[in-house]
């Protein structure tokens, strides 16, 4: 009996010791040769009107896999390409298979993406930020990194797995403060008390995207932005000079949240000064205008109207001596709908002459986005030029050329092209400004205050019919090779024939069946030993 026990005793010890071995097997490989990591952004998380919208979910740890193939994705994270990005796939993948995770991988340099393919992003992005989607959506850029991830999911091993290390929970902002910021050129006193009429240029700052880390905004609205702070450093030098200083005070106004209702404008609009609203003689949004072969005027008034025939008239002619096409687009007022089309329209409500210039002929186009990261400073230089002659004739009353913006109060190429180049790289969404966004903003600012007489900031909160979640909106992903199900499987079942020949080899075929037979059988007793005692 006791040469026996001997026996089950050794069996039970290389049983333990090929278990353990076995478990060490299926441990993911964590070696410093075999994890990858890349940088992702987290899609948009926000509520609108109560309703749960973006990326509900942070953290990702799930097995990878391709988008072919069928069946439930709860458990796995699909990477996907981005030329094979389609909305009808997403809509798959999301709602009818539920995946449990998504990458998408962005191509490395997103200016070279072709028009037709920003165009196709676009339409998607705007669909996906409407979505509840709750897994979590990642976005990453092809690099080394990426591209073996990519390769090890189109193999079809089944054994990468995707795991977020960002520990940041996202946190409900509920209450979020932007700065409208304004600056102030006076113009030539009038005889007696009366004041000059004043000429407002205008452009919001903010910028959108379907993740927050990737809302650079270089042309909407950079390039408004970077306009306006170049137009005051022209005209302040052109007013500096008495023989030059206009009849027009110039007011300079960047505001907060246009991509929000234009929440920052409203507020501009309510609490300032009314008397300083109806002095304004025109009002000129920015929008969008540092790429494009045209511009577009568009008005909340139709061109019979005096004021908007006088502007257009203006602007067309300066227009046609630059060699740039312009046309005007009315677009009638309708009070009844909660979204606000264009900047102008709130000046207009409030029965001041403005209008918008922007290379998009319609409001409903894709403005923004990720693919938003630069301009064409050619095409910028020539409509800051456009629109700085275009306020010289209006301000002078000129209706001939007016050659005044050379050397030091012209274009400075080297000025928008700083500008343009940084705001390329800072993130902007209006509701989750980061460190270096305020920054970006005291910057402006000071130029402001540089170029300005006066300057100042106006604070707001943001209206809460959109509340946006901060944190975890950038993850480092790590990707580990883990040992698939099969292998698991080979295992096990080459440790019971090892087993079961080294039983064979010591006790002979009849005694190795009387010695599972009881240990088999002891198992039983002592478990009914259990229940009886219970």
């Amino acid at each position: 009996a006791s040469k026996r026990e001997d026996r089950l005793m050794g069996i039970m010890v290389r049983w333990a010791v090929a278990l353990a071995l076995l478990s060490l097997c299926t441990v993911p490989v964590s070696g410093e040769g075999d994890v990858l990591e890349f940088d992702a952004y987290r899609m948009v998380q926000y509520d609108r009107n109560g309703e749960e919208l973006g990326s509900r979910s942070s953290a990702l740890s799930k097995l990878a896999v391709p988008a072919g193939g069928k069946g439930n994705l709860d458990r796995k994270a699909v990477v996907l390409d981005f030329d094979k990005v389609t909305t009808e796939l997403l809509d798959e993948l999301l709602d009818q298979r539920a995946a449990g995770g998504l990458v998408i991988v962005l191509p490395a340099d997103l200016s070279s993406v072709s028009s037709e393919a920003r165009a196709k992003w676009s339409a998607i992005e705007q669909a996906l930020a409407e979505k509840q989607v709750k897994a979590p959506v990642f976005f990453a850029f092809a690099n080394e990194q990426t591209a073996a991830l990519v390769a090890a999911v189109e193999r079809g091993a089944g054994d990468t797995q995707l795991v977020s290390e960002n520990g940041e929970t996202p946190r409900k902002q509920p209450q979020v403060r932007v700065t409208n910021l304004q600056g102030w050129i006076s113009g030539k006193s009038l005889a007696g008390d009366e004041q000059p009429p004043s000429i407002a240029i205008v452009a919001h700052y903010d910028a959108s995207a379907i993740a927050p880390d990737l809302a650079v905004g270089a042309d909407a609205n950079g390039s408004g932005m970077v306009a306006l702070l170049q137009l005051a450093r022209m005209f302040h030098r052109l007013y500096a000079v008495s023989r030059t200083q206009g009849p027009s005070n110039l007011l300079f106004i960047l505001t907060a949240a246009g991509h929000l209702n234009f929440a920052g404008t409203k507020h501009w609009l309510a609490h300032t000064d009314p008397h300083i609203v109806a002095n304004i003689q025109v009002a000129l949004c920015l929008d969008t205008i540092g790429s494009g072969d045209k511009l577009y005027m568009h008005t909340s008034k139709p061109a019979k109207d005096a004021g908007v025939s006088s502007l257009f008239s203006t602007m067309k002619a300066v227009a046609d001596e630059s060699g740039v096409a312009f046309e005007m687009v009315h677009r009638k007022i309708n009070i009844s709908e909660p979204v606000i089309s264009w900047e102008h329209e709130l000046f207009s409500r409030k029965r001041v002459m403005a209008a918008t210039l922007s290379r998009f002929p319609t409001h409903g186009a894709a403005k923004g986005g990720i693919m938003d990261t630069t301009v064409d400073i050619n095409v910028l230089e020539r409509n800051i030029l456009l629109i700085a002659r275009t306020v010289a004739r209006l301000v002078y009353g000129a209706s001939t050329p007016l050659d005044i913006f050379e050397a030091s109060t012209g274009v400075q190429r080297s000025f928008i092209e700083a500008w343009s180049n940084t705001l390329a790289t800072v993130p902007r969404m209006a509701a989750l400004l980061t460190p270096e966004s305020l920054k970006t903003l005291e910057a402006a600012e000071k130029v402001l205050k540089d170029a300005t007489n006066e300057a100042n900031r106006q604070t707001l909160i943001l209206p809460n019919d959109a509340i946006f979640y901060a944190g975890a909106t950038k993850s480092k992903i790590a990707v580990y090779s883990v040992r698939p199900l099969s292998f698991d499987l080979s295992m096990t079942a080459s440790v019971l024939a090892y087993l079961l020949a080294l039983l064979l080899l010591l006790q002979g075929p009849a005694e190795a069946k009387k010695t599972l037979g009881e240990l088999f059988q002891g198992d039983t007793k002592k478990y009914a030993r259990s229940a009886k005692r219970a």
